[in-house]
């Protein structure tokens, strides 16, 4: 029977100098993902007012074929 043993102390020195190497990332993301926020929000608005066109345009061409039907009698 083969038992694995690992030193911790080596682990823990490497999880610490990973979390001392990474732990001004979050903060330096933070605009970032502010951006990106903004950035989602802004494209919803123009998805939303690009269908609102679309159903303006609809509604104009039926207005325009009941206008020319009306004309032409």
């Amino acid at each position: 029977m083969n038992i694995a043993v690992a030193d911790v102390l080596p682990l823990d020195d490497a999880l610490r100098a990973t979390y001392t190497a990474c732990i001004g990332i979050d903060d330096s993301l933070s605009d970032l993902k502010t951006m990106a926020g903004i950035n989602t929000a802004v494209t919803a608005v123009g998805t939303g007012l690009g269908a609102g066109a679309t159903v303006v345009g609809i509604v104009k061409v039926n207005k325009d074929a009941k206008a020319e039907e009306i004309e032409s009698l």
